[in-house]
């Protein structure tokens, strides 16, 4: 099964670099294993994929230690300036550099293992709230920061395009960040190259790979859906959601339900008229001390924390 649906990824990849008039070599696919055991991932291994991508620092380790040596890791996923030091010098690529803070982490732990760290600037090219990654305003100038840093390698840019019904509305996304790069490109900074561009996951790597990917991430499409533990909580009476509010919406239920478990916890609050912000401070809280890590889907009333 996994084989057929790795076959059926590597077809659509070809078929898009034929209507973009590119060659196949030029797009690297990236079997994103996140929540899958070893044993998946060694029989995509055994079909010749040399390139995956995890999201968490402790399960990209505890997986380099028994899959073969040759596995080219990348970490896609939120990067935490605490978890650095576990990864500098054992990944092929970090994609998602937000920041001169973590970038001047990464430059820390790499002069001390005396490496040179390849890396890219993660850019949050459609600006939605629930998304890491700097502004497209910002961009250049973090790229000339971090620039600077001797023992990093700015190699391009990644986006995470907004989640659609429709590949298609991602487009003007995908058109956006190749731009920029271009832009980056044509100011021949020192230390910096525009070779790589990060985007396009299972709903929409074909459309990005027509506008210009050269590495694509797909999980689902090669693996199958993930099997995450769904639970509820319905969250009354919010007046305000500030930085200790987690402790009053009964943190210790949902701990309680947590068990250290991959999961989708789904905040639903049903007090009219609450502010974007106001979840934006509640979900921060509960990622600090629960989830750590987490990719949301954000309306007005409704976040869902992945971890």
């Amino acid at each position: 099964m996994l084989k057929e649906n790795l076959e059926q990824v590597q077809k659509n990849i070809n078929e898009a670099c034929e209507r973009a008039g590119r060659n196949t070599d030029e797009v690297t696919l990236i079997a994103v294993s996140k929540t899958k055991p070893v044993e998946m991932l060694q029989e995509i291994y055994d079909c010749g994929i040399r390139e995956f991508g995890e999201n968490k620092v402790q399960e990209m380790c505890n997986k380099m230690e028994t899959m073969p040596s040759d596995i080219r890791w990348n970490m896609i996923g939120h990067l935490q300036t605490n978890k650095v030091k576990y990864i500098v010098g054992k990944t092929s690529l970090i994609h998602s550099v937000d920041s001169l803070h973590l970038a001047k982490e990464i430059q820390k732990q790499a002069v001390k293992n005396n490496v040179i760290c390849d890396i890219l600037v993660e850019v949050n090219i459609a600006g939605e709230e629930s998304k890491f990654g700097t502004s497209k305003a910002d961009a250049i100038a973090l790229v000339e920061e971090i620039a600077k840093l001797d023992h990093i390698r700015v190699k391009g840019l990644m986006t995470i395009a907004p989640f659609v019904e429709n590949p298609e509305d991602n487009r003007q996304y995908f058109r956006g960040i190749k731009q920029l790069s271009v832009d980056i490109a044509g100011k021949n900074i020192d230390n910096v190259s525009m070779n790589i561009l990060s985007m396009g996951m299972t709903g929409d790597y074909t459309v990005a790979i027509e506008e210009g990917a050269t590495m694509v991430r797909v999980g689902t499409g090669i693996f199958g859906a993930r099997d995450y533990g769904i639970a509820s909580f319905l969250i009354t009476n919010v007046k305000v959601l500030g930085a200790n509010d987690y402790k009053y919406l009964s943190l210790a239920n949902i701990r309680k339900n947590y068990n250290g478990q991959t999961g989708v916890v789904l905040f639903e609050c049903d007090q009219r008229g609450l502010q974007t912000t106001q979840i934006d401070a509640f979900t921060t809280a509960v990622k600090d001390h629960v989830v750590k890590e987490y990719a949301c889907v954000l309306d007005l009333k409704r976040r869902y924390l992945q971890f």
